[in-house]
């Protein structure tokens, strides 16, 4: 469960860093990363005001994948290690898919 436990942290940390990004306004509106709609799309507003929306969203699901991938290193089977993979990243995609609900929301009222 190295490998598995390894790539979770990896991205995590990596989910973080793009949050952290959009939060403070440096992912631009063509950048491969992002809340990527056609509402948001739509002009640097949308796309401002969507990121800095879901900024901290994002931040939230990167860490719990980083802390589930340690968990998931630090399990004594592999069995347990598994599970604890599964469930973190079933955990994770919940606050990201808030972050992209809040930020589709606040480019709409722009």
């Amino acid at each position: 469960m190295l490998f598995a436990g390894i790539a979770l942290i990896w991205g995590g940390v990596v989910i973080v860093a793009a949050g952290a990004m959009a939060r403070a306004g440096q992912l631009t509106r063509q950048s491969f990363v992002g809340i990527r709609t056609r509402t948001t799309m739509a002009s640097d507003a949308a796309w401002e005001a969507a990121h800095r929306a879901g900024g901290n969203w994002i931040i939230a699901g990167g860490m719990i994948m980083a802390v589930g991938g340690l968990l998931t290193v630090l399990a004594e089977s592999d069995d347990t290690g598994v599970v604890v993979a599964l469930v973190t990243a079933g955990i994770a995609l919940v606050p990201i898919a808030i972050g992209g609900f809040v930020g589709q929301a606040a480019a709409r009222n722009t």
